[in-house]
């Protein structure tokens, strides 16, 4: 991605843009030890995601102040989706099939984050909305980073 700062008085506004790009290649799998009713084994799956997005954030000028919130707004597009479906077996039994969904399409974003730091590390809580057509996604996360 990229991005550039910018301080208006005591306010510092970011645009940012980036492309974020995951994978899942996963084999398959047997988990055992559980007797017939709990064995299970899942078929082999490959998923993808690339999204691109624009997003302008908002946060205190002042960045030796302790406290650091920050906001954000823009915009995420799910540029490249393939999910696979997940399809697995207890036992021996009939094989069963769980939807890998629909996440295509693009998304208004909101997040807000709350940082402490100096100069040997920092600690945020984080947390993010997302509203698809097709689902809505939210996320909350603990972010602890340290500087040797």
């Amino acid at each position: 991605g990229a991005s550039y700062e910018s301080s208006l008085g005591p306010i510092s506004v970011r645009p940012q843009i980036a492309v974020d790009f995951y994978a899942l290649n996963e084999d398959e799998r047997t988990e055992t030890g559980g007797g017939s009713s709990f064995d299970l084994t899942v078929d082999s799956r490959d998923s993808h995601l690339a999204s691109a997005s624009a997003l302008v954030f908002f946060g205190r000028a002042n960045k030796n102040a302790l406290i650091q919130p920050e906001i954000w707004v823009g915009y995420r597009q799910n540029v490249s989706v393939e999910i696979a479906d997940t399809t697995a077996r207890f036992g021996s039994g009939n094989p069963f099939t769980l939807n890998g969904g629909d996440v295509e399409g693009g998304s208004p974003v909101v997040g807000l984050r709350i940082g402490a730091g100096n100069e040997y590390g920092y600690l945020a809580l984080e947390a993010e909305a997302e509203k698809y057509d097709a689902y809505e996604n939210y996320s909350i996360s603990l972010r602890t980073g340290f500087k040797f």
